[in-house]
């Protein structure tokens, strides 16, 4: 996909310059550093995938086939948010990854906040995540930019947004 989302910078809740821009193709290496050091593998439905060829194969679909943002510090890959294209209607699946040592400093409130923008420029009616019930930390981030649930509580729950 074209650049739809533009550069911005934030700052961390440590005061540090995170940089949010579209995924490019020469991120994949830096992406792939990004996962391989993501712990734990695999507790997100089964994501990222745990053995590295499975996660390259993963990686590879998401970057060739949804929206990517990358938040980059210090020209490393801290974080990853993608949007899907939508297989019918107007309703895109949105997911987000920060790596574990960069969690709770506000990267992926922006993350999915800059997502959220370019959803909006995208006409999407609608953009939705399916989050495990025990995930408080990516709940607070999801209500706090616009989520609500979906469905009843259950293992998972279905979070919605209308940009």
């Amino acid at each position: 996909m074209g650049l739809i989302s533009p550069c911005r910078s934030i700052k961390d809740k440590l005061g540090r310059t995170i940089f949010l821009r579209p995924y490019e193709e020469g991120d994949f290496k830096g992406l792939t550093k990004m996962y391989g050091e993501f712990e734990p593998k695999g507790k997100a439905m089964g994501l990222p995938p745990a053995q590295e060829e499975n996660r390259h194969q993963w990686m590879m679909g998401i970057v060739e086939e949804w929206f990517n943002i990358v938040a980059i510090l210090e020209s490393r890959i801290v974080g990853h948010a993608a949007l899907d294209r939508p297989v019918t209607g107007n309703a895109r699946e949105f997911m987000i990854f920060v790596h574990q040592d960069y969690q709770n400093k506000g990267i992926g409130q922006a993350l999915t906040s800059s997502m959220l923008d370019t959803a909006k420029v995208m006409d999407c009616e609608r953009v939705w995540v399916v989050v495990e019930n025990l995930n408080r930390i990516a709940i607070t981030v999801f209500k706090k930019t616009g989520f609500s649930f979906a469905s009843v509580p259950d293992i998972e729950r279905l979070m919605v947004a209308h940009p």
